[in-house]
């Protein structure tokens, strides 16, 4: 069952934070193809966060990742339907991978597919086209209010444009998965989302054991110079006693 408060333990905060911050420099920098097409990153970083940290900090990631790197580095107007996309990124493989009873491989391939097709395909598309304009040729030329003076077949020009961009964002679509399944095959991610605490839950135990330990060999100690001084009273003690003794015995 879904619980709110497991999604804001200290370790996912933290790690929400830096996914965020690496989906800031992923929508920041991008590998141009053509015209409007990019080879981005920031399937990687939404994917990590969906499938290590679950559902809100998947959409937190997804989210502010997008607004903050249109923030830092405008690259056009903001475009509501790219943030939507940008958050059903992260938020479809969280859904997937808390739900699937499916290996982690073919959940990733379920949910590439989806936001292949839902969100760079579709949203980012149909933002794109909604604040530029394109014309048959799927060629950025005027905004949208010039477009539809224009007199050009709307349905016409945006699934043209949309023909035109499927190629690239199933190529940038591919290379993310691939990324993906290695650093899934790697281990890194889970490594680092159960060993770092686990070493620190041993090393406690194995300081209270160390401490415990001490004390005991320490009071052992302290037990041991006791009964030695307690030993060593009794003997002096009884040296002036045998001198006594043997005076007595010589008078």
């Amino acid at each position: 069952m879904f619980n709110v408060k497991n999604e804001f333990t200290t370790q996912k905060l933290v790690y929400t934070a830096l996914l965020v911050a690496l989906n800031v420099l992923a929508n920041i920098f991008s590998i141009p193809i053509l015209g409007s097409n990019y080879i981005s990153f920031t399937y990687l970083v939404c994917f990590l966060a969906g499938m290590y940290l679950g559902v809100v900090p998947a959409v937190i990631v997804g989210g502010m990742g997008d607004f903050l790197g249109c923030l830092l580095v405008p690259k056009g107007v903001f475009n509501p339907l790219i943030l939507l996309s940008s958050i059903m990124l992260a938020l479809i493989p969280a859904l997937i991978f808390r739900y699937s009873k499916q290996n982690k491989y073919i959940n990733v391939a379920i949910s590439v597919f989806l936001c292949l097709f839902l969100c760079t395909a579709f949203l980012n598309t149909l933002g794109l086209w909604l604040i530029y304009g394109f014309n048959n040729e799927g060629i950025e030329i005027v905004n949208f209010v010039s477009y539809i003076q224009a007199v050009r077949p709307i349905r016409t020009g945006f699934w043209t444009y949309l023909a035109a961009r499927i190629p690239f964002q199933t190529l940038n679509a591919l290379v993310n998965a691939v990324l993906i399944c290695v650093i899934i095959k790697s281990g890194i991610m889970d490594k680092a989302m159960s060993v770092q605490f686990v070493k620190r839950g041993a090393t406690l135990n194995r300081s209270v054991s160390t401490d415990s330990t001490l004390n005991k060999a320490t009071d052992e100690s302290a037990l041991a110079v006791a009964t030695q001084t307690v030993s060593g009273s009794d003997n002096t003690c009884n040296i002036p006693n045998s001198h006594v003794h043997n005076s007595a015995d010589k008078g």
